[in-house]
């Protein structure tokens, strides 16, 4: 089938959803509108959007109300965790002219099933339990017009409507709250383009607890984690906000609890798992978990606007947030979490991390290559591996004791704040550092970029002093 006219892909501008969580027996009903902007330079005159399999397209409408004929096919897919997708194949009565654009109004309904057949985890499914659903790549219950992409972002306004019992948990700003009947109704808005990769959906039966900057939703029994949580969490935030910018995304964060694998940043909007959760109210944490909890937080505030082409696309998606959260729990915790943190790095780099060849599923890891030569879509195998996970923290630290933490953190939030709304690239990083240290780091990027390996002063320059 020929799903696409265009040779550049049309672009979802935005999203207002109005989603509705039963779990019987149709568990999500979802009706809204789609913005689509046609970048092509031709008419736009079919456009393919891709959903999960099990939901069914009901209408799907023009701005003028006219009834567009569609076309569906399954097929296979990786970036699903059902290993599926649907694709909607539209014809569209009014072609879309080069730049403009055309609102589109969907309906659509269906069934979230677990699936183990691309990893282990069942958070992808709605049940009595709860719903449990993440975005591009996992379980899409928004349409897409691409099948991946992790640099792929829209504004979203979400109407989310569960049953009574239940909280539910978008992504964005809680803008307000309603109860209504037997259903709680809540409304979600992002600030700025949120990324499609994030774009995940809780719902289940938890209490809320507010903090200054943070709010935590959890299971009743868990109350005690709720106000832990705050605590740590809110100085965290102050640490953030201080040192690298407001969330772009939105002017709260959110923690949720989640079923197991479920500690995922989605923005502003943190899933931890249930064990975690109890893991903090038992007051048995451990340095571990800390760092967990912060990494998922600072995700929001160090996640820049990407060229996904440029080289270092991958150290800035996925290698920064291995860092950044780093200062902050040192401030909360002290110099024995700093030790403790690249202590790990180091044995890391020991043990042999970077060089294995097979992951867990004994599936084929890409070889040890320098950090500016790994491609976004390399990121699901090197992100767990020493080169990003622990590499890029043990970079940015010999950084910050080279410039020094003034000039440091000052260089740092004038360029998040920039790159919270303009694409950027770590060559822009760099010049920032040096605009504020006054300092020449040609030489530290070419020692550090043009090498998979740690010279030998690396780790005498691991201290917590500049």
């Amino acid at each position: 089938m020929n799903t696409q006219d265009t040779s550049v892909l049309p672009e979802i501008m935005s999203y207002d959803l109005q989603v509705k969580v039963w779990a019987d027996e149709v568990p999500i009903q979802v009706e809204g509108d789609l913005k689509v902007r046609n970048p092509d330079s031709i008419p736009l005159k079919r456009l393919t959007l891709h959903l999960h399999p099990e939901l069914a397209v009901t209408s799907i409408l023009n701005q003028d109300s006219k009834l567009i004929e569609y076309e569906t096919e399954v097929a296979s897919h990786d970036w699903s965790y059902s290993k599926a997708l649907s694709s909607h194949t539209l014809i569209l009565p009014e072609p879309i002219a080069s730049g403009d654009t055309q609102v589109l109004h969907l309906s659509y309904e269906g069934s979230f099933s677990p699936s183990s057949l691309r990893s282990p985890s069942d958070f992808m499914r709605i049940d009595r339990e709860g719903a449990y659903l993440r975005g591009l790549g996992y379980s899409l219950w928004f349409p897409v017009t691409v099948q991946d992409g992790y640099d792929l972002a829209s504004h979203f306004r979400i109407q989310l409507d569960v049953p009574s019992e239940w909280e539910g948990v978008a992504f964005g700003d809680r803008e307000r709250v309603v109860q209504s009947g037997q259903r709680n109704i809540s409304w979600w808005r992002t600030l700025s383009k949120f990324k499609l990769l994030q774009a995940q959906l809780i719902a289940s039966p938890l209490d809320i607890s507010e903090g200054s900057n943070l709010s935590v939703f959890a299971l009743p029994e868990n109350s005690t984690s709720s106000s832990r949580l705050i605590e740590f969490g809110d100085r965290l935030l102050h640490f953030f906000n201080s040192n690298y910018g407001s969330n772009a995304k939105a002017s709260r964060a959110y923690i949720v609890e989640t079923c197991p694998y479920g500690c995922i940043a989605s923005g502003n909007v943190i899933g931890l798992s249930t064990e975690v959760i109890q893991s903090v109210g038992s007051g048995d944490i451990d340095f571990e978990t800390y760092d967990l909890i912060a990494h998922e937080l600072v995700h929001g505030f160090v996640t820049p606007l990407i060229d996904r082409n440029a080289p270092g696309a991958a150290l800035l998606l996925e290698g920064f947030p291995s860092y950044f959260h780093v200062p902050a729990v040192t401030d909360a915790l002290g110099s024995s979490y700093y030790e403790w943190f690249f202590r790990r790095a180091w044995l890391s780099y020991q043990d042999g991390t970077r060089l294995q060849t097979q992951d867990s599923k004994n599936m084929a890891i890409p070889i040890d290559k320098p950090l500016l030569e790994i491609r976004i879509d390399e990121i699901p195998h090197y992100k767990d591996r020493f080169l990003l996970s622990d590499r890029v923290p043990i970079l940015l630290n010999r950084l910050r004791q080279i410039v020094g933490a003034p000039a440091f953190f000052e260089a740092c939030k004038e360029f998040f704040l920039f790159a919270s709304t303009h694409h950027v690239t770590i060559a822009d990083f760099f010049n920032t550092l040096e605009v504020h240290s006054q300092k020449d780091l040609s030489g530290f990027c070419a020692r550090w970029f043009s090498s998979t390996e740690l010279l030998p002063d690396h780790w005498t320059q691991l201290s917590l002093n500049d």
